[in-house]
Parts: C-alpha cells; structure tokens; sequence
C-alpha cells in the first residue's frame, strides 16, 4: 500500500516538473520573439524577406556642363589676377642730373630699363626733369622706396588697374578665331571652284588679321603687367642766399607812373579846353582896351 502511494507521488511530480520545465521553454522563446521585434523597430539589424526584391541603385545623373560665368570664374582663378602697376612720384633734389642718373642705375640694377628723359631750365629759374623707368613688378614697390630717399617728396601717387577680365576675354576671342581658321583652312581644301577659293581666302585674311589684332593686345597687356610703371618728377633746390635783398617789382612801378602821367595830361587837356572861351574873351577885352588907350594918347 505504501509502494503504491510512493509511486502516485512520483507520477505526480515528474509531470509536475515536465510541466514547469515546458512552462520555462515558453516563456524563453516568447520573451525572445519580443526583443526580436524591439531590435527590429529600434533600427537593429533587419533582412529583406526573401520574397521582396533588392533596392535598385539610385542613377548617378550625368556631369553638368558648366556655365559661360562658371567657366571664366574657373579661367580666372587659373590664370590670377593681372594687375598694372603705376606710380607718379614729385621729389625736390641738389641736382637734378645726378638724380636722372641714379634714377637710371636704379632701373637697370632691378632688371628695367629707362623709357624716357627730358630736362628743361630756363634763365635764372631751377632745373626741371623727368624720367619714366620701367621695373619688373616684384621690385616695384622696392624701387620707390630707394628713389624716395634721392631727396624730399613733395607727392606720390601708386595706382593699380586690374586687367584680368579684359585679359580673359581677348583670350577668348582669340581662341574661337583661331577655331574658325582652322575650319575655314579644311573648307578651303574642299574647294574646287574659283570663285569658291577666293570667297574662303577673303575670309580666311579677314580672321588672321583679326587674330594679329587680338595676339597684339594680349602681348602688349602681358607686357604692362609685367614691367611697372614708374615717373619721377625732379625739381632742383635753389639755395637761400647769405643776404636777403628785398625784391622790387618794377613793372608796378612803371605802370603806376604811365597812369600817372595819363592822367595829368587828361587833365591839361581838360583845363584847357574849359580855360579856353575865357582866354579868347579876355584877349579880346584887353585888345580893345590897348587900341582905346593908344587912340587917346596923341590928342593928348
């Protein structure tokens, strides 16, 4: 009896754990199906069911050709800034030729040359002169100053005038005419009337010296920009005298004695001419009067 009561006991246990034990298993995969969605809503990692096709590349759109504005900005920060230096300077000197002279050694010690020199002093006057030097542009700023301390500046003035756009732009034409030569050359060797060949030749002269035309501009620029400008101004310093005699203007003077006498003549003139009935009446009375008392004097 006791046997069997044992083994009811047992029976009922053993399905009692089966029981926890199934419970547990449960519990387990539902509480892993839960976090599995949470990953899942929460951005963890996800894969496409195997029913749904794969994501189509996004097409990469073709390259955009650049504007006419975007190309010449492109152009210009290529080729930089073109600038064209200028500078006018007035200096007070002792000597106006040894300045011209170390103006000139100044010029050529920086890798330019003189352009121009003129001087000019007229009797009893100071000595004027000028000279204009070209510099290259890296020493320009450098030869200023070393001409500055030839004597004392009385003005200065530096300028600098941006070509670069007007630069770009005869490149530019330049380019499209050199184009068009080209084209009008393999015209010309499809040619085969006359009239044809000289119709293309006419117009082939007309784009090469529209060409030289553009080729001259852009050499002469290139050129200004690469040797500066500078004009220097010389006027020689007269030196004070030991004893200052005082200046005399005798041109006033002479002038106002000519009015002077101008107007004592005027008023001679003047005089005269309201003296003159008195002079004539009074002449006239004193005539009389001397034949009246001559007439008298033999009867007597």
């Amino acid at each position: 009896m006791a046997m069997k009561e044992s083994r009811k006991f047992i029976s009922k246990s053993s399905k009692k754990n089966l029981l926890l034990a199934t419970a547990f298993l449960l519990g387990i995969i539902v509480l892993t199906l839960i976090l599995g969605s949470v990953m899942q809503m929460r951005g963890g990692v996800y894969t496409l069911p195997p029913s749904l096709p794969a994501p189509k590349p996004i097409p990469t759109p073709p390259p955009k050709e650049p504007s006419m504005f975007e190309s010449k900005v492109a152009e210009l920060e290529y080729v930089g800034r073109m600038v064209v230096y200028t500078a006018h300077l007035r200096l007070e000197v002792e000597d106006v030729d040894s300045a011209i002279d170390e103006v000139s050694r100044l010029a050529e010690g920086s890798g330019g040359f003189v352009a121009s020199v003129s001087t000019s002093k007229k009797s009893g006057a100071r000595k004027f002169g000028v000279i204009t030097i070209r510099v290259p542009q890296d020493k320009f700023y450098e030869v200023i100053w070393q001409i500055e301390n030839l004597g004392e500046v009385e003005s200065k003035e530096v300028r600098g005038e941006d070509v670069t756009e007007k630069y770009i732009d005869l490149k530019a034409r330049l380019s499209n005419l050199q184009k068009e030569e080209k084209r009008l050359l393999e015209i010309l060797d499809m040619c085969t009337k006359v009239e044809e060949v000289l119709k293309v030749e006419s117009e082939l002269s007309r784009v090469r010296g529209e060409i030289e035309r553009l080729t001259g501009q852009i050499q002469y620029i290139e050129r200004r920009v690469e040797l500066a400008t500078i004009t220097v101004s010389l006027t020689e310093i007269v030196p004070e005298p030991w004893v200052e005699v005082p200046e005399v203007d005798w041109g006033e003077s002479i002038e106002a004695g000519l009015k002077s006498l101008c107007i004592l003549i005027q008023a001679l003139i003047t005089s005269s001419i309201i003296a003159a009935p008195f002079i004539v009446a009074g002449a006239t009375v004193y005539h009389i009067y001397r034949r009246k008392k001559s007439s008298k004097s033999p009867s007597s």
